[in-house]
């Protein structure tokens, strides 16, 4: 795809496509990833141009302020060709290409940079799926630290939630729709009374507390299901382990992962609500 641009854009220019021509007059920022970049004469950036990547860039025309270029191969038209010939950075020029190259005399007012060039599509996807391990070690934490607290001090808890079934599941997550609605009612109707702010406060505080630990209390009660039913013979922390990574990459689906993402705390927080809600037996 051939993306051609003149005219006056009077925002910020975000491109991406593989081929780039500019010959408008940018009013503010560019930010442009393309196969290939050519700016023709007439092209003007009022503030910083910045080619984020790209195999080649042809330039010219004029940057008022600075220019970050991350490109395999920058060339700069040579004014000694054509007097008329606008070529001209005001700013800074920053640039990254498989080697350094001679910017002709009278391109760049300002100070020059050189860094090897690499691919940012690499440095993406590294970042990504370090940002996805760091996301994942931090939850496997969180839902070992509270299994540790349940087994030590509400044993009994697991011992319930091994008789969980597919029915279950689907009442826990009505009670915790039921859940969701209702607190925060009962939180503003406080805040709008005076006695009872400091009590909305209190009840807004626990139900925050409630909705961050729902996910790993359902991780801990899927696990421990898992565990009862499957083999005991494994360790529970390999099947917290192993929910934890099925969720997770759930979640990475778009759309359908957000979508159980959500019903999974809400069950998570159906499971917390239904155990603190004493049982008849436990009345008589």
């Amino acid at each position: 795809m051939i993306c051609s641009i003149s005219g006056f854009i009077s925002r910020d220019l975000h491109l991406n496509t593989k081929e780039a021509n500019l010959n408008g007059w940018i009013y503010r920022n560019s930010y442009i990833t393309a196969e290939n970049v050519v700016t023709q004469d007439k092209f003007i950036n009022q503030r910083n141009f910045n080619v984020e990547d790209a195999n080649s860039l042809t330039f010219s025309g004029e940057i008022i302020e600075d220019a970050k270029i991350n490109a395999k191969n920058i060339t700069f038209k040579n004014k000694s060709d054509d007097k008329d010939l606008t070529c001209k950075i005001s700013g800074k020029l920053s640039y990254s290409s498989k080697q350094e190259i001679e910017i002709p005399e009278g391109i760049v007012s300002n100070e020059v940079s050189y860094n090897n060039y690499a691919s940012t599509l690499s440095k993406s996807i590294f970042s990504n799926i370090l940002n996805y391990l760091l996301t994942l070690i931090t939850l496997l934490i969180c839902v070992y630290i509270i299994y540790l607290l349940l087994s030590k001090f509400i044993p009994k808890y697991l011992d319930e939630i091994s008789n969980m079934s597919g029915l279950t599941l689907l009442k826990y997550l009505g009670i915790g729709l039921g859940f969701l609605i209702l607190i925060p009612i009962v939180t503003i109707l406080l805040f709008m009374s005076r006695v009872g702010s400091i009590l909305g406060f209190i009840l807004l505080f626990i139900y925050i507390i409630l909705l961050i630990i729902a996910k790993p209390i359902f991780i801990i009660s899927v696990a421990t299901f898992a565990k009862n039913n499957i083999s005991n013979k494994i360790s529970i922390y390999l099947y917290i382990l192993a929910v934890t990574v099925i969720l997770s990459l759930i979640s990475l689906i778009p759309f359908l992962g957000f979508i159980i993402s959500v019903l999974v705390s809400f069950t998570g927080l159906g499971i917390i609500t239904k155990k603190l809600i004493p049982s008849k037996k436990q009345n008589k």
